[in-house]
């Protein structure tokens, strides 16, 4: 179905450039994350959501030390039964 976690100084290891067919979506609570998204540099403070795309490659170049934030990730299986419920629909 997919994962749900929250990562911090203690749980973050080395990150290195990847991609995943999972949609990510990564919420930042506390301090501060720089990613590699498609080649360009951003960094996203508290209060902000990132969405990352199915084989969008992207990778934690840098945190700030009291960072936290919440990654979550659907894989398309649940994507589709989802959007393919009738009320979901036209």
């Amino acid at each position: 179905m997919g994962l749900l976690y929250l990562a911090d100084s203690r749980n973050l290891q080395k990150d290195k450039l990847h991609r995943h067919i999972e949609i990510e979506l990564n919420l930042v609570v506390q301090g501060n994350i720089t990613y590699v998204v498609s080649g360009r540099r951003f960094t996203f403070s508290a209060r902000t959501l990132l969405w990352i795309f199915p084989e969008q490659e992207h990778q934690v170049v840098d945190r700030s030390d009291n960072a936290q934030f919440y990654v979550a990730a659907f894989k398309p299986s649940l994507i589709n039964r989802s959007c393919g419920q009738p009320r979901t629909r036209g």
